[in-house]
This record gives C-alpha cells, structure tokens and sequence, in this order.
C-alpha cells in the first residue's frame, strides 16, 4: 500500500498530513471544468453534472489542503474542511486503544476522554510502522493512570477477535 499521508516529526510533536501537490492534483481540474462550464455555458445541455464535479473536486482539494492531525506532549488535534474538528488532552484521557473498523484497511486510533466521549484519529492511510509509531507517541503522552492496563496490552479488533499489540510493525499487514 502507498500511503500519501506523512508523519513528521516537528519539534516536540508528530504532524500527520498530506503533501501539498495532492490538494493541487483535485484543485486543477475543479478550475479546469468550471473554466469549461463557463466558456460552453451556452452549449451546455446540462449544466449539473459539471457543476457537481467542480464542487466534489474543489471540496476534496480543500479537504485534502486543510487536513492536519498534530500529537504533542499536551494532547492531539485533528482538523479537516468540513470533517474533523476535535481535541483531546492527555490529563483528560482515561483510555486509549487502535480500533479496525469494516474492511481490513480502515484504522483508528480511539482516545476516550474523561467525558467519556471518544476522539477517534484516522491512521488508514499510515503504514503499519507509522501507525504504530503514532500510537506509540500518544501512550507514552498520556498520564500513567489512564490505563486500566499496560500499555502492551492494548486491543485491535480483527477478524478473529482481539489480539495484543506491541509498538512495533504488525508483520500481518
């Protein structure tokens, strides 16, 4: 799997985001088609098709420009275009675990708050190693008494029940 997701480390925390050019590679063609709509507006037949294709692909390279998840030693935040918006401190985090969800790709990392509400981090797109490195990065943040458990022993769902997980790559991916 290719991942166009990136994880750098940026001082004191990890930044998780998508290089610029892939935010260009949708922007472009949403500029080309509503140049087109508007030079052949006349000999257009239907307008709606090309109108929906414009806002789908200058929604998805807004999305794809403004997508950024950032770990530091305080807490992690995650913000997307009309998507994500949310933010959790470690002091308030009483748990944590990396959840699969519907097919064998679709990753999460699920950070449970004091409240009680989840604060879920999209790593899909990361490669095993990040998405562990990741993981990694947010345990070792979160107070000590935030787990019920050792760290070691965090969960993931797979297809034949849960199974441990160590902080280094899954070789089953």
């Amino acid at each position: 799997m290719i991942s166009l997701l990136r994880v750098s480390e940026d001082g004191h925390r990890l930044v998780l985001s998508y290089p610029w050019w892939i935010a260009v590679a949708f922007a472009l063609p949403a500029l080309a088609l509503a140049t087109y709509a508007i030079v052949r507006r006349r000999r257009l037949p239907r307008a709606w098709p090309v109108t929906i294709a414009v806002v789908v692909a200058a929604w998805a390279g807004i999305y794809v420009a403004t997508f950024r998840t950032t770990v530091d030693d305080i807490g992690g935040s995650a913000y997307a275009f009309l998507r994500y918006d949310q933010a959790v401190r470690w002091k308030d985090a009483v748990d944590i675990y990396l959840e699969q969800r519907g097919s064998g790709q679709d990753w999460q990392i699920v950070v449970i708050g004091r409240d009680r509400r989840s604060h879920e981090f999209d790593v899909a797109e990361l490669s095993a190693h990040d998405r562990d490195r990741v993981m990694a990065y947010m345990v070792d943040r979160m107070p000590a008494s935030a787990f019920d458990r050792p760290p070691e022993l965090l969960r993931r769902r797979a297809a034949s029940g849960p199974r441990t997980v160590g902080l280094f790559p899954d070789q089953q991916i």
